[in-house]
């Protein structure tokens, strides 16, 4: 399989899985590796998780309101709603999926409303 870029990254083994069998059933990625409506449906709150750790330790943090986003833009609208207070969110299911995977890998900074790796949020806390 040729090697697939999306916005700077690879597609993980996930992401292929979701490309072979999007492109089976005659789906096609709309623009740079977007997946139109459709294709989109497909994918999974445990997908999203993983793009969120993935960009984690890609660039060391993630700010809150990027994942939005990109999130809504890149996975679909179902991922992401508006909180009561009326700001924009991540859904609970994909936080909740979240939470499985960052276990000593990620903290969240609450004041700066990011995600740090476990290794950057150390240096911060020490203010390094």
């Amino acid at each position: 399989m040729k090697s697939l870029r999306y916005l700077g990254g690879t597609f993980d083994q996930t992401a292929r899985s979701i490309m072979t069998y999007a492109e089976g059933v005659g789906m096609t990625p709309v623009g740079k590796g977007k997946f139109d409506q459709t294709a989109r449906s497909i994918m999974t709150a445990t997908q999203v998780a993983h793009w969120m750790m993935q960009e984690i330790e890609r660039v060391t943090f993630l700010y809150h309101t990027t994942a939005v986003q990109y999130i809504g833009e890149n996975f679909g609208k179902q991922f992401v709603y508006t909180n009561r207070n009326g700001n924009p969110a991540i859904s609970t299911e994909v936080l909740k999926e979240f939470g499985k995977l960052k276990p000593g890998r990620a903290e969240w900074d609450r004041s700066e409303r990011r995600w740090l790796t476990r290794a950057s949020w150390e240096k911060y806390i020490r203010g390094e």
